[in-house]
């Protein structure tokens, strides 16, 4: 169960990361990439948000998961 919040908490922050870099390119050229007439949008606070949110959900996979400093090695 661990395995699969993990697994769905990394998915949502590729994603959030992925509308970063899209907003940011909205913002920077003033294209509108989009998906089936779904625009990202070219709005600074929704930049920092997609942002932040893909920082959570790194750290959180990060120190729940198995990169943690505090975890023991398994001994196989």
């Amino acid at each position: 169960m661990k395995d699969l919040i993990l697994m769905l908490l990394q998915l949502i922050g590729v994603v959030c990361f992925l509308g970063f870099i899209f907003s940011l390119l909205n913002i920077a050229f003033g294209w509108n990439i989009g998906f089936k007439g779904a625009a990202v949008p070219a709005d600074i606070r929704a930049t920092l948000s997609f942002l932040a949110v893909a920082g959570i959900c790194a750290a959180v996979v990060y120190f729940w998961g198995e990169g943690g400093a505090n975890q023991e090695k398994s001994p196989d």
